[in-house]
């Protein structure tokens, strides 16, 4: 009866150490109770982890993000560090999932929040600073509404910024335009452009901001922008039996070759709706748009047409890259 007891107990002391040991040797839980004391550090390498045994789990991935991301905060707030701040945020980002949960989207949203506030509220060494600390503060106030439409204080924060720089970014386009226009300057109405287009987002209904961005646009129209990695150009443009007939140019500026192809191009109108390629027509023409592969720094123009009705307001025609990005050229 004694041996069993004393069996028993010995049973008992190596279920209960193992047990202990269990809990100490799960580093997602590890990483999680780390993340609820504010031990980032920690609960990134329980998470790295935790990661590298099951890579293809969501809500790791989901918690190392909110693990970089508050580290980076937490900097902020300790030391007013904003390189930290916007350095761990990005590598947070790197982990967020393709289809992240709610609460993570909503937790994210905040974080941005948190984000923008610092840029807002950290005082810039020069004028290039202070507009590039503008544009980092609004992307990440609407990449927040993006991920949580109800985020009221990220919106109301939006309007107010937009709201207050509106006057000072238009003021800046036209007196990119005047400039542009005294010297005859392509790149000033690109340049013009970019502060037009803007305006036009800060106010959408001014009617000022619009009337300089159509302007701008109709110098830009037929120009080859060289900062594009690849630019577009409508060198000339007109309409016959229920076709509009475009003579194109492209300039690829980036080191990789583009291949070429009609179906890539699409059209649209100031509505949102697209029309088709009329392949008919554009067969007529001996200067089709060819078909090839575009190296760097090369170009190459010709006709390519959409069925449309004469009376549509053009938007822009855009070039599909990828599935990710459509190159845009803006009609006035």
């Amino acid at each position: 009866m004694k041996l069993i007891k004393e069996f028993s107990y010995l049973l008992f002391t190596i279920i209960l150490i193992a047990g202990l040991l269990g809990c100490g040797g799960n580093a997602y839980e590890d990483g999680l109770s780390a993340l609820q004391k504010g031990e980032y550090n920690l609960a990134i390498k329980y998470l790295s982890e935790a990661r590298k045994d099951t890579p293809e789990n969501k809500s790791i991935d989901e918690k190392l993000a909110v693990a970089y991301m508050l580290k980076g905060k937490d900097l902020f707030a300790k030391r007013k560090n904003l390189p930290s701040f916007d350095g761990n945020f990005s590598k947070g980002e790197e982990f967020i999932p393709a289809a992240p949960s709610q609460e993570f989207q909503i937790e994210y949203s905040n974080l941005l929040l948190d984000l923008a506030n610092a840029y807002q509220n950290t005082k810039p060494e020069n004028n290039v600073q202070k507009e590039d600390f503008l544009n980092k503060t609004i992307s990440s106030l609407e990449t927040a509404i993006g991920y949580n439409p109800d985020n009221i204080e990220a919106e109301k924060l939006l309007n107010q910024i937009k709201s207050e720089n509106f006057t000072t970014i238009l003021e800046k386009g036209k007196r990119l335009f005047s400039q542009a226009k005294k010297e005859d300057n392509k790149d000033l109405y690109f340049t013009a452009e970019y502060y037009f287009k803007k305006a036009n987002n800060f106010d959408s209904e001014n009617k000022e901001a619009l009337s300089y961005l159509s302007k701008t646009r109709k110098q830009t129209l037929d120009v080859l922008d060289v900062e594009q990695d690849f630019a577009l150009a409508i060198i000339d443009q007109t309409y016959s039996k229920g076709s509009y007939i475009f003579e194109i140019g492209i300039q690829n500026n980036s080191p990789d070759p583009v291949n070429i192809k009609h179906a890539k191009f699409i059209i649209m109108d100031k509505d949102g709706d697209s029309y088709p390629l009329d392949k008919s027509t554009m067969s007529k023409f001996k200067n089709i748009l060819p078909e090839k592969s575009l190296t760097d720094r090369k170009t190459i123009s010709g006709i390519i047409a959409f069925k449309m009705k004469k009376k549509v307001k053009i938007d822009y025609i855009g070039y599909n890259l990828s599935d990710e990005k459509i190159v845009k050229k803006y009609f006035p």
